[in-house]
């Protein structure tokens, strides 16, 4: 699924703490020498005569460097380094209004800002009311001790009050206003997605989507071939591999591929037309329906022996189709080479299943090639076209099917490459070569399916098509992007290139079988669309709030200082 801009814009912008992490505890320090800065300089000034300075800078140094291990205390899994960071966020905001402070003959006012962030950082990290309100408490102890110690008249006091009570109620009120939104529990939810993010811990995010999701029965549509004792699967199931790293039914390729090749079948999991909506509601949900599948392809399970007939091309305005049929069963791969495509509707599946009727199919299987990245296209209609040519077409039968298969290692980074593995399965038909090149990423640049199909075609191979699984193992890596598509460079290329060698090496006289699995699964369901439509109107309101807020205590400090 690609982002529109405002999802992403909100996205990339975590990129900032994080990539402030790794030099935080120099910024903290850098932050702790200009707030006590200016102290030193009056005490050296008055000849170091000053003591009024040494107690700001040890009251300062003192709740400078707590903060930290407070909120480790808060967010226990947080590591040290991650503390520091979130201390830094906290307190540089202060650093004006201390200085302002100065002019007011009122130290201390830094931490007056600390809750504006604090209160809701620690609520999300943590979904405890009671831990986001001990931030407040730490707030009010550093102020309570400044005034203590250092207010000596009611002016003083008066303007600690104000700032202090403006920090704590704007932070109070909006922090509470966003607990529940559309049916969820907003810092649940934050909370879980952030010890996923952190912990690699996918218990609690998919406890939620396991509340959200439904039960249904799911249909499994399995191409098989069988060669010298082998079997190579085209598996498509009507699930979605997301959301992202190893949760829900993300890391699924992998999973079938685990179960399936100590009895040696190949799998090559294909992504079906759907999208997150239709994704697994846990990892744990995603191993069982793997195993539901293993058992049936080990078994041969309500499998039927089919003819295939020589696989063929179609085009239309925007649309490419590579067709693999058999006599009852047409299984078409879309490629939108000229624009790019991502996870075309699950309605495309329902429809070409009742046209297939109308041609004489008993089962007709979309699959998203997601070859070249783009923005999804949805409209039904723009479909009927691509859908009418690839199952009007008809194409003599295999006299003599040859199978082969074959599969390499990337030696070298491939960015977006989620597994290091290459697959290529090779069809002999009627003295013709066709194949399929399968990557395991999410998408691919463009000019990578061009290119590799180039290769295949030098091989010999009358026609190929270049398939990415929409792999979201590796999604939700980094902020620069929730994933990154499959990049074109010479360790890709060589690796494809041993592949087809391999394939093109060991074939044998090949039978196919097709299979209609229905499983039962829980799958997320359109909720999961609400869910990121729901977080980007937080965001959006998050970040006027914090500008706000900033805005209105800087305003109130301003007034103080000229009145």
């Amino acid at each position: 699924m690609v982002l529109d801009r405002k999802a992403l814009k909100y996205y990339r912008m975590l990129r900032i703490p994080v990539g402030l992490s790794k030099i935080s505890k120099y910024l903290y320090a850098c932050s702790y020498m200009i707030i006590i800065s200016p102290y030193l300089y009056r005490y050296f000034l008055s000849g170091m005569r000053n003591y009024r300075e040494v107690y700001v800078l040890i009251i300062h140094s003192f709740f400078i460097a707590f903060l930290p291990l407070f909120i480790k205390m808060l967010v226990d899994y947080m590591k040290i380094r991650q503390c520091i960071n979130m201390s830094l966020f906290l307190l540089v905001p202060g650093i004006p209004i201390e200085i302002a402070g100065i002019f007011l003959g009122i130290e201390g006012l830094a931490y007056v800002v600390v809750p504006i962030i604090g209160v809701i950082a620690i609520r999300s990290f943590t979904y405890s009311r009671s831990k986001s309100m001990m931030i407040i408490f730490y707030t009010l102890i550093a102020e309570l001790i400044f005034t203590l110690v250092f207010d000596i008249t009611l002016i003083h006091f008066i303007s600690r009050f104000i700032l202090l009570s403006i920090s704590i109620a704007v932070s109070l009120i909006f922090t509470e206003s966003l607990a529940y939104r559309e049916g969820f529990d907003i810092y649940r939810v934050t909370s879980s997605w952030i010890k996923t993010l952190l912990l690699n811990d996918e218990e609690e995010f998919s406890a939620i989507m396991n509340e959200i999701g439904f039960d249904t029965e799911t249909l499994t549509h399995v191409m098989m071939f069988e060669f010298n004792s082998r079997y190579v699967a085209l598996v498509v199931p009507e699930i979605h591999y997301g959301p992202f790293r190893n949760i829900g039914s993300a890391s699924l390729p992998q999973i079938l591929d685990n179960i399936l090749e100590p009895h040696n079948i190949a799998v090559v999991a294909l992504h079906g037309a759907c999208s997150h909506e239709r994704n697994l509601v846990s990892f744990n949900e995603s191993l069982r329906y793997g195993y539901s599948v293993a058992d049936m392809l080990i078994t041969k399970k309500r499998f039927r022996e089919d003819m295939l007939n020589e696989p063929f091309r179609v085009y239309t305005d925007f649309f490419e189709a590579f067709v693999i049929q058999t006599n009852t069963a047409s299984y078409i791969f879309i490629s939108t080479p000229t624009r790019g495509n991502d996870d075309i509707p699950y309605e495309i599946q329902k429809k070409a299943v009742e046209l297939g009727k109308l041609y004489g199919f008993e089962d007709v299987v979309i699959i998203d090639a997601h070859n070249v990245e783009g923005m999804s296209i949805t409209d039904p209609k723009v479909y009927e076209g691509v859908l009418l040519a690839s199952l009007s077409k008809s194409s003599r039968q295999c006299e003599d099917l040859y199978v082969g298969f074959g599969e390499a290692c990337v030696k070298g980074i491939v960015r977006g490459l989620c597994n290091n593995k290459v697959k290529v399965i090779t069809i002999k038909c009627n003295n013709k070569l066709y194949g399929l090149i399968y990557l395991y990423g999410n998408n691919a640049e463009r000019g990578v399916r061009e290119e590799l199909r180039k290769i295949a075609l030098k091989y010999g191979y009358s026609d190929v098509e270049v398939i990415t699984a929409d792999d979201h193992s590796c999604s939700g890596i980094d902020f620069d992007a929730p994933y990154h598509t499959i990049e074109l460079n010479s360790s890709l290329i060589r690796a494809v290139e041993v592949a087809l060698k391999n394939s093109l090496s060991n074939f044998e006289k090949g039978r196919v079988y097709i299979a209609r699995l229905h499983i039962q699964t829980k799958i997320v369901g359109p909720k999961i669309f609400r869910l990121l439509e729901v977080a980007k109107i937080l965001s959006r309101k998050v970040l006027k709030y914090l500008v706000f807020s900033y805005l209105l205590i800087y305003i109130m400090v301003l007034i103080l200082v000229f009145i």
